[in-house]
């Protein structure tokens, strides 16, 4: 964690409430970004590993309605296809949601080895669906492309917590977080982030550096 320089973004209702433009901000952004000498992967995502502003939500399974009293619960990841770079977060199965994963190819997600293991003891989970919410919920159906290595994300859970990784293309939220790994002094780019921030948007500052 010494070589990652992590900040958040927050989008206001006023230009950003829809998708696209959310995925247009964060797509200048990040190109700006990782042409930064030193810096080696640039990550976007709901929130960094003990960032205290994770999203935690329900989830469906296709097929398999959730009985009485049962709680399906997961941490929800928009990410960038960079994400599990600069947090060593290694591939187990399928692929990772990449730059073709955008609003006009069917939704997608990979998965945490915890959450396939929980509800796919003994199978792949690859090619089965899910998606965010209840059994009524209007969200749609993701395909499972990929599994990942599990990370602990909450200091308040001894373990990891399943997660569902979503592509920022196809779901983002208004607030956001980076991380830059640069290994060499990541707190000598702070004012170099910041202005490249304002670059994209000039009423739009870099914060919790």
């Amino acid at each position: 964690p010494e070589a990652l320089l992590t900040f958040n973004v927050n989008l206001p209702d006023a230009g950003y409430a829809k998708l696209p433009a959310r995925v247009h901000f964060f797509d200048r952004l990040l190109g700006r970004l990782k042409t930064l000498p030193g810096v080696e992967s640039v990550a976007l995502g709901r929130s960094v590993p003990f960032g205290g502003s994770m999203s935690v939500g329900e989830l469906s399974l296709e097929g398999r309605p959730a009985q009485a009293k049962e709680s399906r619960q997961a941490l929800y990841q928009y990410i960038n296809e960079a994400w599990f770079r600069p947090f060593r977060i290694p591939l187990k199965a399928g692929r990772l949601p990449n730059q073709q994963d955008g609003t006009d190819t069917r939704p997608v997600a990979a998965i945490s080895e915890r959450l396939a293991q929980k509800y796919w003891p003994g199978e792949s989970p690859l090619g089965k669906r899910i998606k965010l919410g209840d059994d009524a919920s209007s969200d749609p159906w993701m395909t499972v492309v990929g599994v990942v290595g599990d990370i602990q994300y909450v200091w308040w859970n001894r373990g990891p917590s399943p997660v569902i990784y979503m592509p920022y293309r196809q779901a983002s939220r208004q607030i956001m977080q980076l991380a830059l790994r640069a290994p060499a002094d990541p707190l000598s780019l702070s004012e170099t982030v910041r202005r490249e921030v304002v670059a994209v948007d000039p009423d739009m500052p870099g914060y919790d550096l």
